[in-house]
């Protein structure tokens, strides 16, 4: 143990989340081949599974840990499979509580100009945080925000759902060439993945799992992934091949407990003071 144990409330994950590079050590974990998956994070008794303990020294919230390493999966996936130039990106699925991970998304993938964000229920009553607002404006992205997919996704290269579609998507309503990326951890509309030419995974050492099946048990259908993020990053797939294929990226770990991104958030918490002592 490093001292009295710290625990940090969801806003405290944010801020930690902002000071760190949760992609270095995304990468380490997924090109090494040979190891098995960092131990699990204990949960923090009489918390149930809502909060976790990072080496007896930090609590965390489990779901803005999960939030957190689903958004740096995402940015990874978008940085090796988006075709060469500017992205346009939908977030569909947006909630309230998932705005810190769109916050996350939109630092962590570069040279974007404008988010179009497709709000879950009624957006007269889902206001932007203003801190994300503020994020967007000083980066100089363009913004516009609704509660219709089909509005949210036309014309955009970057596709991240993050939450339930409703809507009417239909066939042909994806640009040539997107890159969606499926942060759910449920099976996409049909009409959506029926529009794709090629899957990828996060990490296929995951495929054979039951609720993977049951999650993308479709997108899957055809014979498997091409490959995985770990593939693409070690070198040996090519990754895009076509500049107008429709791909998706299947998040099977997207719903995980990452350890080594929980030991980064709470190494700079200690560093800044953050958190109260339990």
């Amino acid at each position: 143990m490093l001292g009295p144990v710290r625990e940090l409330s969801a806003d405290e994950m944010w801020t930690a989340f902002d000071a760190v590079d949760p992609l270095a050590p995304l990468v380490a974990e997924l090109t090494e081949r040979n190891t098995g998956r960092p131990e699990a994070l204990r949960p923090w008794p009489s918390s149930g599974e809502d909060r976790v303990v990072v080496d007896d020294s930090c609590v965390l919230p489990a779901a803005s840990l999960r939030m957190f390493h689903a958004a740096s999966l995402a940015a990874l996936a978008a940085r090796q499979l988006l075709a060469p130039g500017g992205a346009t990106v939908a977030l569909l699925g947006v909630t309230p509580v998932s705005q810190p991970q769109l916050a996350a998304i939109i630092r962590l993938v570069p040279d974007i100009s404008h988010v179009a964000i497709c709000l879950t229920g009624d957006i007269r009553f889902n206001p932007l945080e203003p801190k994300l607002v503020d994020q967007l404006e000083l980066n100089g992205i363009g913004l516009s925000v609704g509660s219709d997919p089909v509005a949210a996704v036309f014309g955009a290269n970057l596709v991240i759902v993050l939450g339930r579609v409703g809507g009417d998507l239909r066939t042909g309503q994806l640009a040539p060439g997107v890159v969606v990326v499926n942060a759910t951890g449920a099976e996409l509309p049909g009409q959506l993945v029926d529009e794709i030419d090629e899957v990828f995974v996060d990490d296929r050492r995951l495929v054979g799992e039951r609720r993977v099946r049951s999650m993308c048990g479709r997108s899957l259908e055809r014979g498997g992934p091409s490959a995985d993020l770990g593939q693409l990053l070690y070198g040996s797939h090519p990754g895009r091949v076509a500049f107008d294929a429709r791909l998706l990226v299947e998040l099977l770990g997207a719903g995980t407990l990452n350890v080594r991104l929980a030991r980064q958030l709470c190494r700079v918490a200690r560093q800044r003071g953050m958190g109260r002592g339990l």
